[in-house]
């Protein structure tokens, strides 16, 4: 069987700001085909054909991992810390 997991999931933010894990070739292709018609552009046809040539064994799993964190950057709707700094550093720095 072919591993299809990403390294390190990729999180993306869905609905009203739900993060939303994707782990795997699978996990990838089941968030792209939930998008909407109007989304489907240049991008997401890349990233959508990526990840199904890594299912075909014609491109890397790693390749659809960056093809698909590039959209989501893209997007707007990538995670990429949850949290950078400890919370007390952020609250210190805020001078309250």
């Amino acid at each position: 069987m072919l591993d299809s997991a990403f390294s390190s999931p990729i999180v993306v933010l869905v609905g009203m700001g739900y993060p939303l894990e994707i782990r795997g070739v699978m996990d990838a292709l089941r968030y792209l085909d939930g998008q909407p018609a109007l989304a489907r552009d240049e991008a997401f046809h890349a990233a959508y054909g990526a990840c199904r040539d890594a299912l075909n064994r014609k491109a890397s799993v790693a390749e659809a991992y960056d093809v698909l964190s590039a959209l989501a950057r893209r997007r707007g709707v990538l995670v990429e810390e949850i949290l950078t700094q400890p919370a007390a550093a952020v609250v210190g720095s805020l001078n309250i």
